[in-house]
């Protein structure tokens, strides 16, 4: 087994005279042009695509599923994508040339040569891919744990333990993607502290899952983005160095019964044969410069179009706002009343024509005044929403476009009384702007693929069934903690590594 990083969550895996390429991502930005590679994917990568045997995806997330990567491999590649409640991604691959594909299911093996099998494992709609050959053993968890409850890491963690007990290269994110809470301001809260213990809970899970797993091999990955506006570069100084991780695995977690070493690999790297071949020049690179210097170097002509920001036509503008105002209108009926009887909030959007703000009152006005033009927000706005017009639209047009907002840190928000955190009328105000599938309204359309992927997910089932009968199911997807409010953004960082059971490093020290 020969694997090539090429970047963030893309792997070529090359076993048994097949290729195999995970999660493409290779051409250009994710999110709206919020997300781009880092390092970036080495330029020979490109030629790596045309001749590709198996295309293994794990969910639908942009930077797993990139549109304009995967219209650049061969269409001779066999899709595999994890079946799910919503439908629609077959027509979607066939759309774009592909013209073998397979729904994966949850928890079956499926044979890609004579030696060659992968497993999916399905954490709700992320999935864990097992990839064996006659040899190897290669866990690839993505996503799929690291912002999950102790209890369901654990729960993943012995399935495979029991299943495959010899690993030998396990991959894992380490690091956060999303806009809460780090683009959220408030006079109180401290951004770059409490971003740099985000990312610590995400790399402390990893150590975790790292540990328990006890693969040969532990390699940090799909955490390779930056982010490129001037007010958002700050994030990308707090992500956790990778060459850092593995004193942090030694000084926490590891133990006489750890046998596994942690691997740093960045685009271009190489592993045969338990042979690691550092090919990239990163290695060195983020020792010796700080990470925005880079950044600033790679994409340079890019943060500069940033900058010139491209005025709407008012028209265009025009045209939104109508559209911003059905949506609205449409989509309020999610919002449960004690909580729209205090959301009234304004929006920005940051490439409007003139000096315009767009106001959302579900708490006073009629339902065909939800939306209206204000020149101003004022004391009666619990909070203030800015982001671009391209996010906006993107997000209340299209199925999973909220993905934009929230994944793509699409957004700033800022708040101005604590009782706005305790309602989280902030998370309600993000809700109102995304057009997410309804999962209620999917089952009722396709029942018959709902019961069949329940019937092959036992959480999910369980879940399933809690819900319809009005029981509150323990288990979730997502670990309560990642989503207190109150914790995040009124609390001080020792406050939140107590909450989190995390060791508190202070300021900007180094993990060391």
């Amino acid at each position: 087994m020969k694997i090539t990083y090429i970047s963030h969550a893309t792997l070529l895996i090359e076993t048994d005279g097949i290729k195999i390429l995970t999660d493409p991502w290779i051409f250009g930005p994710a999110y709206c042009e919020q997300w781009y590679q880092f390092p970036p994917p080495l330029e020979e990568a490109k030629s790596l695509l045309h001749d590709i045997d198996y295309v293994l995806l794990t969910h639908g997330h942009e930077d797993h599923l990139h549109h304009d990567t995967l219209v650049q491999i061969n269409k001779s590649a066999h899709i595999y994508y994890p079946y799910s409640w919503y439908d629609g991604s077959k027509e979607y691959f066939q759309s774009i040339g592909f013209k073998k594909f397979t729904e994966g299911l949850n928890d079956k093996r499926y044979q890609l040569s004579k030696n060659v099998s992968f497993t999916y494992l399905a954490n709700n709609l992320d999935n864990i891919i097992v990839l064996e050959d006659q040899e190897k053993v290669l866990v690839n968890v993505n996503d799929s744990l690291t912002s999950a409850p102790k209890e369901t890491i654990h729960y993943f963690l012995e399935k495979i333990n029991t299943k495959w007990k010899n690993v030998d290269y396990l991959l894992c994110s380490y690091g956060g993607a999303s806009y809460y809470p780090n683009t959220i301001k408030a006079g109180w809260k401290n951004d770059r502290e409490v971003g740099t213990i985000r990312e610590q809970f995400f790399l402390d899970n990893f150590c975790l899952i790292a540990n328990t797993i006890n693969a040969r091999f532990s390699i940090p990955f799909a955490s390779d983005f930056v982010l490129l506006d001037d007010d958002q570069q700050w994030m990308n100084e707090i992500k956790t160095p990778r060459h850092d991780i593995e004193s942090y695995f030694n000084t926490y977690y590891k133990d006489e019964s750890s046998r596994t070493n942690i691997k740093v690999m960045y685009p271009g790297d190489q592993a045969q044969d338990d042979v690691f071949l550092q090919r990239s020049a990163f290695h060195e690179l983020l020792k010796q410069r700080p990470i925005n210097e880079l950044v600033l170097e790679i994409y340079k002509e890019q943060i500069a179009h940033k900058r010139n920001v491209s005025k709407l036509s008012h028209p265009n503008f025009i045209t939104l706002f109508n559209k911003i105002k059905t949506h609205v209108e449409k989509k309020s009926y999610i919002i449960p009343e004690k909580k729209a009887a205090q959301l009234k909030f304004a929006i920005q959007l940051t490439d409007a024509p003139e000096e315009a703000w767009v106001e959302i009152n579900l708490k006073e006005a009629p339902l065909d005044n939800l939306v209206k033009l204000i020149s101003a927000p004022d004391q009666t706005h619990v909070l203030q929403l800015k982001t671009k017009s391209k996010s906006l639209d993107y997000s209340i047009s299209k199925e999973w476009g909220g993905d934009a907002i929230i994944i793509g840190y699409g957004c700033e928000i800022t708040i101005f009384d604590k009782k706005t955190i305790l309602e989280e009328l902030d998370n309600w105000a993000i809700q109102l702007l995304t057009n997410f599938p309804n999962t209620k309204e999917y089952v009722k359309r396709n029942p018959l693929r709902a019961v069949n992927y329940l019937m092959r997910d036992q959480i999910k089932r369980k879940v399933f069934l809690n819900k319809l009968t009005g029981h509150t199911s323990s288990y979730q997807f997502m670990d309560p903690i990642l989503k207190d409010h109150e914790l995040w953004l009124t609390r001080s960082g020792c406050d939140i590594c107590k909450k989190c059971n995390l060791p508190f490093i202070s300021g900007d020290s180094k993990i060391n």
